[in-house]
């Protein structure tokens, strides 16, 4: 019965924000239906065998009950529906953000108090189905459900593991999206692109194969949103060649298949952590082909680099830690190449085919 809730609910009760393009959604949209909402929730995703279910209360609804310090300089406490106190749920507070610039992009001001903006459940051990045709009414930031079997995964199923389902670009406000430890199969959904205000991506530590689309940073060919990718400890094939991220901070592919050179890979100057290693990735390392200039940390080890360390790693000034073993790299350690490397703290060429001796300048 609650189930038979889930898409009547979602379509009904949480499309109340201010910015939302669908706020002509059929029906009226009250603190109520967004409780039942979030109750057909519980029911669809296993929620008797959450680890954590706190606060939950699915028997009756509760118009008020949760006080929250609005975002303002007074901060003054806003009274909320009792379900914006529940684990994992989060809840705008003002209708309008502080003139203030750490609250741009905050996703609990600029909308309607005690509509519900985020649902984090990472790491809570959610089971089930969540369609997703109504979502695409939900006025989310963030789907974080880590450890979960979502998007098909039936409890007892277990070859019944689910996939990314390509109506996610319908979810224009999302912003950070967490899938990983889960089982997912099946491929990354080019539509990923679609969704401008993504920040965060993470994918990692799933069964996912087939190829990192290379379009995932495009959307309409805009300035990319993208800051985080995890995709690492998945099945994925293929090489890394996705431009646009101009935004891009970490991306981390490590434990993977690739095995496409990076000598053409469209870096980024703004990317702190390049996480490449433990893959079979060919060909010669990168160097002047991309611009690590930001690079703070670059693990490329346990892949199939060969040949010799370009000399212009050197302009790697801010890295503070370079792992190149388990290659099969020859020749000799360049002479000056750790002459402007002040910040470096760690360094491992080990299991390789070098000679040479490591520069002085390495304390």
């Amino acid at each position: 019965m609650r189930t038979s809730l889930f898409f009547e609910a979602f379509f009904l009760a949480l499309a109340c924000s201010l910015q939302s393009s669908y706020a002509q959604a059929p029906g009226e949209c009250t603190s109520e239906t967004q409780w039942e909402s979030l109750v057909a929730f519980y029911d669809a995703t296993g929620g008797d065998y959450w680890r954590s279910r706190d606060q939950w209360n699915t028997t009756a609804f509760e118009k008020t009950g949760c006080s929250r310090r609005s975002l303002g300089v007074d901060g003054n406490l806003v009274e909320l529906p009792k379900y914006c106190c529940w684990f994992g749920v989060e809840c705008c507070t003002d209708e309008i953000c502080p003139i203030d610039s750490q609250f741009y992009g905050n996703v609990q001001c600029n909308c309607t108090p005690g509509t519900v903006v985020q649902v984090n459940m990472n790491w809570n051990n959610l089971s089930g189905s969540i369609p997703l045709d109504p979502m695409r009414l939900l006025d989310f930031t963030t789907l974080a459900h880590d450890t979960s079997d979502v998007f098909g995964a039936r409890p007892g199923a277990a070859d019944d593991l689910g996939s990314v389902p390509s109506e996610l670009a319908q979810l224009d406000n999302l912003w950070d999206f967490q899938f990983g430890f889960n089982r997912l199969t099946g491929t990354i959904p080019p539509e990923f692109s679609e969704i401008y205000s993504l920040q965060i991506l993470d994918l990692s530590f799933n069964s996912l194969t087939g190829t990192i689309p290379p379009s995932l940073c495009n959307f309409n060919l805009s300035q990319s949103e993208l800051k985080i990718l995890y995709l690492r400890d998945n099945q994925l094939t293929g090489g890394y060649s996705v431009s646009g991220c101009n935004s891009l901070l970490t991306v981390d592919v490590t434990n993977n298949l690739l095995d496409s050179d990076l000598t053409s890979n469209p870096g980024s100057n703004t990317i702190h952590w390049y996480r490449f290693g433990n893959n079979s990735i060919r060909g010669g390392l990168p160097g002047s082909s991309i611009d690590y200039t930001s690079a703070s940390g670059v693990n490329l080890g346990k892949n199939s680099f060969a040949g010799s360390i370009p000399d212009d790693m050197s302009q790697f000034v801010l890295l503070t830690s370079l792992n190149l073993a388990g290659n099969d790299l020859t020749n000799t350690i360049p002479r000056d190449m750790f002459r402007q490397l002040g910040n470096l703290v760690s360094i491992d060429l080990s299991y390789n085919l070098l000679n040479g001796t490591i520069s002085p300048q390495i304390g």
